[in-house]
């Protein structure tokens, strides 16, 4: 029989950039292979503003150190796969909506 892995799916109880380590330590007592992390471009005016970017640009390397939470220490066995769904229309709650080509 071959082997079936699941993926820890991105909950809205925790931070939704946040950490992998956090999620990873969620995900392994439910015995999930993957966790699931947003990889979403920038989506709101909290973003905007920390970050300078403009609604629905890619995240630079500058604004991965802002938005996420820095891990110390990944174990080595950690596995994520990425969410990004560009092609969402997004509406940020400040009035602001925005859709990537």
């Amino acid at each position: 029989m071959g082997h079936v892995s699941y993926v820890y799916p991105n909950v809205s109880d925790i931070p939704q950039r946040g950490s992998l380590l956090t999620r990873w330590q969620l995900a392994t007592p439910l015995s999930c292979d993957y966790i699931e992390m947003p990889g979403d471009l920038i989506k709101n005016k909290t973003e905007t503003e920390k970050t300078g970017l403009r609604l629905g640009e890619f995240l630079t390397h500058a604004a991965i150190d802002v938005l996420y939470d820095n891990d110390d220490y990944l174990p080595p066995n950690l596995q994520y796969v990425i969410h990004t769904e560009p092609s969402l229309p997004r509406n940020d709650g400040y009035g602001i909506s925005f859709q990537a080509p």
